[in-house]
């Protein structure tokens, strides 16, 4: 049965929603940012066509379409679903290290998109990939999360 192109669409839009979402937690996307987030979509036909306006659109967050792609990147495959985390991850390191809130982002996306029990594994890895440690959860109001 071939892939409803229609679907694979939307799923590279959904795609292209997630990954700015995570970097721009942290202020606005740095050239690296968006170069990385380029590459990623360049691997993919149907996400190339979207890349243009997915990275005008990274000035704010849309709430309203990220609440829409989320059911639709957490129903991808699970090797998707793992490469997705996995390059989130990449996006939000291309500037250097990830603030607290990109860094709770990517802890959602691996909490929704990786198998139970492997989101922090896969989080880690992804860093260490990149030569950077993940940081442990915490509570960043906290003096001894700083610490």
């Amino acid at each position: 049965m071939a892939p409803d192109p229609g679907a694979t669409a939307r799923q590279a839009q959904a795609i292209l929603t997630v990954l700015p979402w995570a970097a721009r937690c942290d202020g606005p996307l740095g050239h690296r940012t968006a170069a990385a987030i380029a590459r990623i979509a360049s691997r993919s036909p149907s996400m190339v066509s979207s890349l243009a306006d997915a990275l005008a659109d990274c000035e704010s967050i849309d709430f309203e379409e990220l609440r829409q792609a989320l059911p639709l990147t957490s129903r991808l495959p699970e090797a998707a679903r793992l490469a997705l985390v996995r390059s989130a991850a990449a996006v939000c390191l291309a500037d250097g290290a990830p603030g607290p809130a990109a860094e709770h982002a990517l802890r959602f996306l691996a909490d929704a998109h990786c198998p139970i029990g492997s989101a922090e594994v896969t989080l880690a890895r992804a860093y260490e990939a990149h030569g950077a440690r993940l940081l442990p959860p915490g509570d960043p109001t906290s003096f001894e999360w700083w610490e």
